[in-house]
């Protein structure tokens, strides 16, 4: 296990004098906590002996793995900040799209099933009326 985290600081090392020629410790800034060069070690020694027992394994993650998850939690704030569109926007932009007039677009669905995507009924044929605008499965 001491060769993977060998292998691992030494991927770690190299990522550090590469990005900015200087070896990074663990800190604590602003409230939140940075890896450093150990964080990459621990991780690329982790990964080296999970993966396939390989030293490349643990030089090439010590080299990416600190990198690799402020990327990972970085994209996960993101997507959390983001908000997903109401149906009425993303109806009103799909019939801009197409060119359908937008309130027509917007008042059928409204008529139809009031908004809800997951609306459905059942006629007396046995045919399904699915959705915004209640196709029929027929």
């Amino acid at each position: 296990m001491l060769l993977y985290f060998v292998f691992g600081a030494i991927g770690s090392l190299l990522k550090d004098i590469v990005n900015d020629n200087c070896l990074t410790l663990p800190s604590i800034k602003k409230g939140k906590f940075y890896l450093g060069f150990f964080g990459g070690m621990v991780i690329g020694a982790i990964a080296g002996y999970l993966t396939d027992h390989s030293i490349i394994m643990a030089f090439t993650s010590g080299f990416t793995g600190a990198s690799v998850i402020t990327m990972l939690t970085a994209k996960k704030k993101e997507e959390t900040v983001t908000e997903t569109p109401s149906i009425e926007e993303q109806i009103k932009s799909i019939a801009l799209e197409y060119g359908v007039d937008q309130v027509l677009a917007l008042n059928v669905a409204n008529c139809e099933s009031g908004l809800n995507i997951k609306a459905t009924n059942t006629n007396t044929d046995g045919s399904v009326d699915r959705g915004l605008y209640q196709i029929n499965n027929k």
